[in-house]
């Protein structure tokens, strides 16, 4: 991570009370700055152990990209970009009484060759420290461990055309009214990140390579299996699963293994959503065994749906895509 920019601003607030205070911060940080640098380092750390992230891209022609846009042609400084947020803020705060003060972190950032903005509300956090008498004392210190509100923009995926480049913390957790006002500082497209058919069709195929890859045969089996009922249950009722809820599923003992494979993966999943029962028959994987136990067969649901085995008239089994070594081995009838 390469910090290009950052700065805090205040916002004073309490629940239900107005009104909402904001108190810039008088110039940007001096960089580079070793404290900075492992703030940041910290609040991505935790960002990326997340389970609640979803994907999105802006609202077309909304004022945040408006102004990011001016900002990446330098018709706009970068502290006088993150006033102009900050003043936002403020009006979207006023829309929700149950917002709470904190303050507004805004970081440029280059990382894996891409520039990238962070948007966050930090909390205070009170502690118990030993001073220099070695007494104990308060502490005030910056709560990095659990992050309240959160947005990440790809600037470089959202100038190459990418359909989703922001990714920002939503889940069961969090107050909805609170996550929303969030949303509408940086104009997020709501209708982009509800798309059910693509989230369950890419967390089929993640829990699949998952299972593959860490999980042993039996194992990988009864995760699966577990995962198919519990899901197909949800789908049933039109509720939301979550993230958190499949982890625990595949890997009991160490649910968040899971959550660290997805991230290591790149794959962009939401932390909560409606899944379709017709998608969620990819978990399904069929194994037979011959009643003289002459033969074992074991094959993926989606080999139905491509056609690559099914039955023929005579309710014989037809297998397509036969390897060459094993056309050698049967005999041609």
């Amino acid at each position: 991570m390469e910090l290009q920019d950052i700065i805090f601003h205040k916002v004073e607030t309490k629940q239900h009370k107005t009104p909402v205070l904001i108190i810039p911060r008088k110039d940007v940080l001096p960089l580079p700055d070793m404290r900075a640098d492992a703030l940041i380092n910290s609040v991505l750390t935790s960002y990326d152990k997340e389970s609640s992230l979803a994907y999105a891209g802006f609202i077309e022609n909304s004022t945040f990209p408006i102004r990011l846009n001016k900002l990446l042609a330098e018709d706009l400084n970068f502290y006088d970009f993150t006033v102009e947020v900050l003043k936002q803020l403020r009006q979207e705060m006023l829309k929700v009484p149950a917002s709470t003060g904190g303050y507004l972190t805004i970081a440029y950032y280059k990382a894996d060759g891409e520039d990238k903005l962070l948007l966050l509300l930090l909390k205070d956090k009170e502690g118990i420290g030993i001073s220099e008498a070695l007494e104990l004392e308060e502490v005030h210190t910056l709560n990095l461990d659990k992050l309240h509100v959160a947005a990440t923009v790809n600037i470089t995926s959202w100038k190459n055309g990418k359909e989703r480049y922001i990714s920002f913390l939503k889940g069961n957790s969090r107050d909805k009214e609170v996550v929303g006002y969030f949303k509408g500082l940086v104009n997020i497209d709501e209708d982009m990140y509800t798309d059910p058919a693509k989230h369950t069709r890419d967390l089929v195929n993640v829990i699949k390579n998952y299972c593959n890859d860490k999980l042993s045969d039996v194992e990988a089996g009864d995760a699966r299996k577990r995962v198919h009922v519990f899901s197909l249950d949800k789908a049933d009722k039109e509720q939301n699963i979550t993230l958190d809820e499949i982890a625990n599923l595949l890997s009991p003992s160490s649910p968040h293994d899971f959550i660290d494979y997805v991230r290591s993966k790149k794959i962009e999943i939401p932390g909560e959503f409606k899944p379709l029962a017709k998608k969620l028959q990819g978990l399904v994987r069929y194994r037979v065994k011959g009643e003289t136990t002459d033969y074992t067969l074991s094959f993926e649901h989606s080999a139905i749906e491509q056609n690559k085995i099914w039955l023929n008239h005579d309710s014989h089994l037809v297998i397509s895509d036969v390897p060459a070594w094993l056309k050698k081995e049967v005999p041609h009838k």
